[in-house]
């Protein structure tokens, strides 16, 4: 039996979960307890949806008892002012109170035309366990949100940025996703979507299962180890037929290099690393790397470039360049 501090304490947990607060050690704590039962599951988004509602309550209903008093005491004694802003706190305590108390029926209200934001990461990767026994985690900068709801029998998803999914397999319920005006759909599988923020590219990759892709009349079917992109500019669907052994380098925090072009490589590393290298000496553009990556600092990638390439690299202008030495020059 839970006791009520404990269920405060997860409740806790939780809110600390989705406001994207919690330690490595209470996440992976929070995950196996979401494992135990659908119940939990629930309470998680019951909680999620409790808090989006106060956010847009609060932001379309601000009450500032600061600015409300320092208009209002211009009228009244000093005397008097003292009373006031204690009324006045007060009256913002009680509203909130009651947005709290009533936020999910207001928000169910709401639903029919709001999304609801399951979850948004910031600087870090964030989990998300679904009702329905699905997983996904989100990469930084990154959000996912439902419409009107999502349960075990609505599963429709809403993308922004990149996510890796693990679905759970319902062959009567498909679970779909949708990124600007692509759409994803799947029964149960495990695949990862990048939605590029500079070329407005989508690119799906499935680890496991398979994926339907589509894109107005555009239809392409994927299955392990195969990739698809919507190309922005062409408004088309293509199979990729580059290297994709990275493509969940961001979730693993591993990148593996064989006999990969060096312009490949760099791409990568900048997404990984999110710094700028960049080839200076274009002797370079021919060179291929085999090479694993699983550092966190960049210092130890530049030292590696610089061993197995035999190159100088050089910070100017906020970039990393590379150099071609020149004792290595034909």
């Amino acid at each position: 039996m839970t006791t009520e501090t404990e269920h405060i304490e997860t409740e806790e947990l939780l809110v600390r979960y989705i406001s994207d607060e919690a330690t490595t050690d209470e996440q992976n704590r929070l995950l196996n307890w979401l494992k135990q039962s659908p119940e939990n599951v629930a309470e998680l988004n019951k909680i999620r949806y409790a808090m989006e509602c106060c956010k847009q309550v609060s932001n379309s209903n601000v009450f500032d008892a600061d600015n409300a008093f320092e208009r209002f005491e211009t009228t009244i004694t000093a005397k008097k002012s003292r009373n006031v802003r204690k009324i006045l706190y007060w009256s913002t305590s009680i509203a909130a109170m009651f947005v709290l108390l009533f936020s999910i029926k207001l928000f169910n209200t709401k639903s029919a035309d709001k999304n609801i934001i399951l979850g948004i990461s910031k600087n870090v990767k964030q989990n998300i366990a679904l009702i329905d026994g699905s997983n996904i985690t989100l990469n930084a900068h990154s959000s996912l949100s439902a419409k009107n709801k999502f349960d075990k029998t609505t599963r429709m998803l809403i993308l922004k940025g990149e996510a890796f999914f693990d679905v759970k397999h319902d062959a009567l319920h498909p679970f779909t996703i949708k990124i600007d005006s692509v759409t994803v759909k799947v029964l149960g599988t495990a695949f990862n979507i990048l939605h590029d923020s500079i070329t407005h590219n989508i690119i799906v990759t499935v680890q496991r299962g398979r994926v339907a892709v589509m894109y107005k009349d555009q239809s392409i079917n994927i299955t392990t180890g195969e990739q698809v992109t919507y190309i922005n500019k062409l408004e088309k669907l293509d199979l990729t037929k580059s290297n994709i052994e990275n493509y969940d380098s961001w979730k693993t925090g591993q990148l593996v290099f064989n006999d990969t072009p060096l312009e490949e490589v760099i791409e990568a590393l900048n997404k990984q690393y999110s710094t700028h290298f960049e080839i200076a000496s274009p002797e370079l553009n021919d060179c291929k790397l085999n090479a694993s990556f699983n550092y966190t600092d960049i210092k130890k990638v530049k030292e590696l470039l610089s061993v197995v390439l035999k190159v100088d690299v050089k910070t100017e202008n906020g970039k990393q360049l590379l150099y071609c030495r020149i004792n290595n020059k034909k």
